[in-house]
This record gives C-alpha cells, sequence and structure tokens, in this order.
C-alpha cells in the first residue's frame, strides 16, 4: 500500500490468516499511528 492505514493493515492480516489457515497467538506491530487506532485494541 501506498500509505499506512487502519483499513490496510487490517487487510493484510486478514490475508495472512487466509493464507496460514490459522488465527496467530501474536502480532508485532510498528509504531505508526495506524497501528494505534482503537480497532486494534479490542480484545477477545
Amino acid at each position: 500500500m501506498l500509505e499506512e492505514n487502519t483499513q490496510c493493515i487490517a487487510s493484510a492480516l486478514r490475508n495472512s490468516i487466509i493464507n496460514l489457515g490459522k488465527v496467530q497467538k501474536f502480532v508485532y506491530q510498528d509504531n505508526g499511528r495506524a497501528f494505534k487506532a482503537k480497532y486494534f485494541l479490542k480484545t477477545a
């Protein structure tokens, strides 16, 4: 993607889950502004 935003990050995470066939236990993220969005702070 040309710029970092929440939707692009969520799409990349979704694609990795689909390609691996399982949900990762941990996801390491950058300190970027889009990663700090409330969207990613939700807990299961």
